[in-house]
């Protein structure tokens, strides 16, 4: 079969590739933009979204920012929202806040960013860095990181849900690691959303997305949220794994899955690669991007 964007918009979770290596100037496709709403809120949101991790790590070269905004601009202009970030993406997070002022994108930016460290004691200064990278004065999804040291951090996110710093929390997993504990967080925490490794050529990600749906049937009262996981599932099965090839990464309502996808166009480097690209988390700081001592050999610092 021949897979075109459209094709693809309406077979799976719309998507947006991003190539490291350049920007294609094409026009936004006239499709309607298919929307999803997050069952515990009813906020709709645009299934359309970009992950940051290599694609925005660009550092200070002006011909590379040059490109990273015309993404942006292509991505707000075709509809998109979600933007998801994290501390470990070197200066991804710099970048965004850099370019974001100067692309139009008022009521569309739907922020998501993570906390990444083993101690309970530096998560709130990561986070409110975060802010002032991004220039927000809150974020619309904060995460812990593979779910590194999660019984502290979803501590301090839900203070700052409380706070009103920030809309919607959870956790993520990434490269299919760590599904047995996170179904044990679905069945244990309240959490608003979660953010889980769906790939076109691997769907073990299956069962937990079942088990979520099933416990929001419960929590809400209702029946049938598994739909939602079919229309994906169908999409994979019918062919789409031999037209494209990433990393997906689904950030999606935590017992529906109703959110927003999202497919890094990027191929994952090498370990050599991506050692030489580890940089800083802005101009002129050079924070240690890994941990040090014994949690530098902890499998959840790997992305």
């Amino acid at each position: 079969m021949t897979m075109n964007r459209r094709h693809l918009l309406r077979l799976a979770p719309a998507t947006l590739a991003v190539a490291a290596a350049g920007v294609s100037s094409a026009q936004p496709d006239p499709s309607p933009l298919v929307r999803h709403a997050i069952p515990r809120s009813g906020e709709s949101l645009p299934v359309i979204g970009m992950g940051s991790w290599l694609t925005f790590d660009v550092g200070t070269d002006l011909v590379q920012q040059a490109q990273r905004r015309q993404v942006l601009q292509g991505f707000f202009a075709a509809g998109g929202g979600m933007i998801d970030s994290s501390p470990m993406y070197g200066r991804s997070q710099w970048l965004l806040g850099e370019l974001l002022p100067s692309v139009p994108h008022e009521g569309k930016l739907f922020a998501a960013t993570k906390v990444w460290t083993p101690f309970d004691r530096l998560g709130a200064g990561q986070l409110e860095q975060a802010l002032a990278l991004w220039r927000l004065a809150r974020f619309d999804v904060l995460l812990v990181h593979n779910l590194l040291n999660w019984r502290g951090h979803l501590k301090l996110l839900r203070q700052w849900k409380e706070q009103g710093r920030v809309r919607y929390i959870g956790v993520s997993t990434s490269h299919g690691r760590r599904h047995d504990d996170l179904a044990q967080l679905i069945r244990s925490e309240p959490l608003d959303l979660i953010q889980i490794t769906y790939n076109f050529a691997d769907t073990r990600a299956e069962p937990v997305l079942n088990l979520a749906a099933r416990q929001l049937a419960k929590a809400l009262g209702r029946a049938g949220l598994e739909d939602v996981l079919r229309r994906p599932r169908a999409a994979l099965r019918a062919g789409a794994a031999q037209h494209l090839q990433g990393d997906v990464g689904m950030l999606g309502e935590l017992f529906g899955h109703d959110g927003p996808p999202r497919i890094r166009g990027a191929r994952k480097p090498t370990a050599s690669s991506a050692a030489a690209r580890r940089p800083a988390a802005g101009p002129g700081r050079r924070p240690c991007s890994r941990p040090c001592g014994p949690a530098a050999a902890s499998p959840e610092w790997r992305r």
